[in-house]
């Protein structure tokens, strides 16, 4: 049976769905193992996109794998708040739902470039661990650090990055994840900086397996560039994405996602076209800053 594996994304995140769809695709070296069955709900894009996001699908060949395409649109939990004014993250948190018949999936971000076989995490689940993903160090270095406090959660606890999240459906439904989530939203919705992230770190505090960073490497944009890929899944976390007006100046990582873009069937376009007003005007603060770091790094 096909291994399922589902992104979300709406029209802003677009250039990098294509580029994490063809490296997913691409990375998949091992001929011995199942078939992947590639789920992508799509928040309000057009056709004519949906044609394109097949096409640079296509460019995988000799892959095995199915392709679905559907119409979604997520909304955020009752009282919660999005991610820049944005529900598409809360979208994962339904998965146990628009995915009724799996027992397990991947759940993978659109800002990713895949450099590894992302089968391997499906030989990580052991009925036990409701999520598996990346320990990304102790709740008092996050940025939710006072919410965690205040949720009566230990700050020298273990956080995690949501960006890439092996789930155990069948655990989440036995233990009601969504119920609980539901609870915690209506409680510390307007808290929740990092939205659905910080809403499962609470929820979900015990109930993970850390894989490593090599599931889940964060290259914020004013870290040093990556000059040689290794086997990982590289996630640009932060603002300006790549794709991002001005992430061609101020992301270190342009040059590692660029060429994997001009390869995707949107390639011979600027992904400026896809940028959105309100987008570009929630992260300017982000851009400023990323400027200034990368210029005092030098």
């Amino acid at each position: 049976m096909p291994l399922p594996i589902a992104f979300f994304s709406d029209q802003h995140m677009l250039p990098g769905l294509h580029v994490a769809l063809l490296s997913l695709l691409e990375a998949l070296d091992d001929p011995d193992r199942e078939a992947v069955s590639i789920y992508l709900f799509l928040d309000n894009v057009p056709s004519e996109e949906t044609r394109r996001l097949r096409e640079t699908a296509s460019l995988a060949r000799h892959k095995r794998f199915e392709l679905s395409v559907s119409e979604f649109s997520p909304k955020a939990p009752e009282g919660a708040v999005g991610l820049h004014g944005n529900a598409t993250v809360y979208g994962r948190l339904r998965l146990p739902e628009l995915l009724p018949n799996a027992v397990r999936c991947l759940y993978l971000d659109s800002d990713l470039v895949i450099h590894r076989d992302v089968r391997e995490v499906f030989d990580h689940f052991d009925g036990e661990h409701i999520l598996l993903v990346d320990g990304a160090g102790t709740r008092e270095y996050a940025l939710e650090r006072d919410l965690f406090a205040k949720a009566g959660l230990s700050l020298q606890g273990p956080v995690f990055n949501s960006g890439v999240m092996g789930i155990d459906l069948a655990l989440w439904r036995s233990t009601d994840v969504a119920g609980k989530c539901a609870d915690t939203a209506r409680v510390y919705g307007q808290e929740l900086l990092s939205a659905d992230q910080a809403l499962l770190n609470i929820v979900l505090s015990d109930a993970f397996k850390a894989l490593g960073d090599a599931y889940n490497t964060q290259l914020f944009p004013w870290a040093p560039p990556v000059d040689h890929l290794e086997r990982r899944i590289y996630h640009f976390v932060g603002s300006p994405k790549p794709w991002d007006p001005f992430g061609a100046w101020f992301s270190s990582h342009y040059r590692l996602w660029w060429p994997i873009y001009k390869r995707t069937a949107i390639g011979h376009r600027s992904p400026l076209r896809y940028a959105t007003r309100g987008r570009t005007l929630s992260i300017a603060r982000q851009i400023v800053r990323s400027a200034v770091r990368k210029f005092r790094r030098g």
